[in-house]
C-alpha cells in the first residue's frame, strides 16, 4: 500500500496521474481476488509494462525484505499471484529496462519457490541483465542460499561471469565480507557455489 501511495504522491506532484495499472496495485497489496477480476476482464494485462518496463510477473516476484520470516510470509502470497499470472500467459522471459526478468527479481527477493515456478514455466535460467548478472549471481550477492540451491539444481551455470568478470561465487565471497552479520547465509551460499 505504501508503494502505491508513494507513487501516487510523486505523480501528483509532477502533475501526472497514477501510472500504476490496477493489476500491479493488486499484486503489491496481495489482493488475489482483484487480480482475478482484472485478468478476467482483460487477460493481456498479464504482460503489461510499467514505466520501468516491469511486468506484473516481475512485481509478483519482488519484495525487499531481509527478514526471513517476512520473505517466507510474502512468498506464500506471491506464489499464488505468480501461478495466476502464468496461467494467464504471462511471459517469464520479458525483461525490464535494466534487463531483469521475473527470475532475477525472485532471486533478489529470496523467493526460492517462486524461482522454481518461473524456471518450470520456461524462463531462461541464465539470462543476464545489462551488467551481465544472472539470477544465480543476484542470489549470491544477496546471500539467498535457498534460491541458489534451486538454481543450481535446475541447471544454472555457475561458471558465468558478469561484465566485471565476477562469478556467483566471487560475489558471494565479496558480499560476505561486506555483511558479516549475515555470515552464515553467505557461508551456505559459498558452499553451494563451489
Amino acid at each position: 500500500i505504501f508503494a502505491v501511495v508513494s507513487l501516487y504522491a510523486v505523480n501528483l506532484l509532477k502533475g501526472g496521474g497514477v501510472k500504476t495499472d490496477p493489476i500491479i496495485a493488486s499484486i503489491i497489496q496481495d489482493d488475489i481476488e482483484q487480480m482475478k477480476k482484472d485478468l478476467a476482464s482483460d487477460s493481456t494485462k498479464a504482460n503489461i509494462v510499467d514505466e520501468q518496463g516491469r511486468t506484473p510477473l516481475m512485481w509478483a516476484a519482488y519484495v525487499n525484505f531481509k527478514n526471513p520470516e517476512l520473505v517466507t510470509k510474502n512468498e506464500e502470497k506471491r506464489m499464488e499471484a505468480t501461478k495466476l499470472l502464468l496461467e494467464n500467459k504471462a511471459d517469464p522471459n520479458l525483461t525490464d529496462k535494466d534487463g531483469w526478468t521475473a527470475l532475477l527479481w525472485s532471486s533478489w527477493s529470496g523467493f526460492a519457490k517462486v524461482s522454481s515456478m518461473l524456471i518450470d514455466a520456461g524462463t531462461n535460467i541464465n539470462t543476464a541483465d545489462r551488467q551481465g548478472q544472472t539470477a544465480l549471481m543476484v542470489a549470491a550477492l544477496r546471500g539467498n542460499a535457498e534460491v541458489i540451491q534451486v538454481l543450481v539444481e535446475k541447471g544454472a551455470d555457475k561458471a558465468l561471469k558478469s561484465n566485471e568478470g565476477k562469478s556467483a561465487l566471487d560475489l558471494a565471497k565479496e558480499y560476505s565480507e561486506k555483511y558479516p552479520d549475515r555470515k552464515a547465509d553467505y557461508d551456505k551460499a559459498v558452499s553451494l557455489l563451489q
